[in-house]
């Protein structure tokens, strides 16, 4: 039956970890594209429609982080 315990408990381990490890990921990952659209729109500055369209993007892509904050508290 410990053994069962000790079993039970290693596996919620690893899962919450890998699940820190991937909303830490998925965090990353919205920042580099936060930071690429960012860094694209400034580029092309020349093209005002371009620039809005990547202002927008950049507005939805720190929205999904907030989400994926809300998810790390959830899971704490």
């Amino acid at each position: 039956v410990r053994l069962g315990v000790v079993v039970v408990v290693v596996v919620m381990l690893v899962v919450v970890g890998v699940v820190r490890l991937g909303v830490v990921v998925l965090m990353l990952v919205g920042v580099v594209v936060v930071v690429m659209l960012v860094v694209h729109g400034g580029g092309s500055g020349g093209n005002g429609g371009g620039g809005n369209v990547g202002g927008g993007s950049g507005n939805v892509g720190r929205g999904g982080g907030g989400g994926g904050n809300v998810g790390r508290a959830w899971w704490w």
